[in-house]
């Protein structure tokens, strides 16, 4: 299966993660458990069998209208099959329209019994996974309310992970033309650098053709070895005011 899923800035990224490692160090379930380089905090939107060109083309759509920011509206509990601790989020008129457009997209090149009813718009609950156990009753504890403080909260990247190969893909976002150039971001963005060039515009692509990039210092920030795995990809921020190198 492949997924389609929303990450978050790097400051939502690390809190998330610092949570995480609160609910380790109380014996809880938590995701810091989950040892896979593919583990990153995210927001899944949709699942399914294989991304067609032209649910890819919708999806690098989608991606031009990031970042965005979200609402976290308090903590979630499911139960069955599974014990799943999350942060719940608003579902705003914006992030409702954004799923709508992914669901759309994977909808229409898969067939119906190929998807997850859970992710179907009207039934899809927006949340961030904290923990997860098989272990009923496992988010009972009243300490856990002292281990939660939702952060601000943006959405800054579209990715796909492949669940049978683990592959990672991230969705452009911009337009870029061929260069070698250092792409200069503003204070919060990071500054990426082609490893080699590209054509075209990012939006119109047919599939993603995925470039190898090379993260380096941007202005306003101190640099520091991410733990996110690396993905083929060119991110930029959708604030950037001109992306024509």
């Amino acid at each position: 299966m492949r997924t389609v899923e929303l990450l978050w800035d790097e400051a939502a990224d690390l809190a998330v993660r610092n949570t995480w490692r609160r609910l380790a160090d109380a014996g809880l379930p938590s995701q810091a458990r989950h040892r896979s380089p593919t583990n990153s905090p995210h927001l899944t939107l949709a699942a399914c069998p294989e991304l067609t060109a032209a649910t890819r083309r919708e999806l690098a759509e989608v991606a031009v209208t990031l970042p965005r920011p979200a609402r976290c509206t308090g903590v979630a509990r499911f139960e069955r099959p599974t014990s799943v601790l999350a942060w719940a989020l608003d579902l705003d008129s914006a992030l409702a329209g954004l799923h709508r457009r992914v669901w759309d997209a994977v909808a229409s090149g898969s067939p119906p019994e190929s998807l997850n009813p859970l992710h179907r718009p009207g039934r899809w609950s927006p949340h961030i996974t904290l923990g997860r156990t098989r272990r009923a009753g496992a988010f009972a504890d009243r300490r856990i309310s002292e281990l939660l403080s939702a952060p601000p909260l943006w959405l800054t990247t579209l990715r796909s992970y492949d669940t049978r190969t683990g592959a990672l893909e991230a969705a452009p976002e911009r337009t870029l033309r061929r260069s070698r150039r250092t792409l200069v971001c503003p204070p919060r963005v990071p500054a990426l650098v082609l490893s080699y060039g590209v054509a075209g515009h990012v939006g119109a692509c047919s599939a993603f053709s995925f470039l190898e990039l090379t993260r380096v210092q941007c202005p306003g920030w101190t640099e520091t070895p991410s733990e996110r795995p690396s993905t083929r990809s060119w991110p930029v921020s959708a604030s950037t005011p001109s992306m024509r190198l």
